[in-house]
């Protein structure tokens, strides 16, 4: 065990394991420190209704509508049900924050696939994280759009096929 990280010291699968576990420890570091400065940025930003008042708040309030909806209810961007929660904060991102956090909005959009999407939420995260550090005046810039604006009444709506209010179609269904 002369080595100076865990891996070099480890051969053939037990190396793969060992590179797979930092890999896996990494992302989640990263994830956890992105979640956190996101929230700290939603705290210091984004009112308890309505849109924000700043620039940075409202990419932080679009940013953060996405991911709740995803680990909290799995909604993704344009897939299914209560999609019209995710799509206009996506649209709205794609607008205003930056050509990195656009081409992470092309990259999900349409994703159905929980883990790959859970990732895409990931780099989206990241990507509005760099935007916003590389545009600090946004803290600052007064806010005069609504993700919610970013509605497009063809593409996001409620699929009631799909509400949980609607699970017993039959009154039978209900004995």
């Amino acid at each position: 065990m002369n080595g100076k990280t865990a891996t070099e010291w480890t051969y053939g699968d037990e190396h793969d394991r060992m590179a797979e576990c930092a890999d896996l420890i990494g992302m989640l570091v990263r994830q956890e420190s992105a979640e956190n400065r996101i929230n700290a940025l939603f705290e210091e930003l984004v009112p308890a209704s309505g849109k924000a008042g700043t620039v940075a708040g409202e990419i932080i309030r679009a940013v953060s509508r996405i991911a709740y909806r995803n680990y909290n209810d799995g909604d993704h961007i344009v897939i299914g049900y209560r999609n019209e929660t995710c799509n206009p904060a996506a649209r709205y991102l794609g607008e205003v924050a930056g050509d990195r956090v656009k081409q992470a909005i092309v990259d999900m959009w349409g994703v159905g696939d929980d883990s790959r999407y859970d990732k895409a939420v990931e780099v989206l995260e990241e990507a509005v994280l760099e935007y916003l550090e590389q545009h600090p005046e946004l803290k600052t810039t007064a806010n005069s759009k609504d993700m919610g604006d970013y509605r497009n009444d063809l593409e996001d709506r409620d699929f009631p096929e799909d509400d949980e209010d609607d699970y017993y179609e039959d009154e039978e269904d209900w004995e």
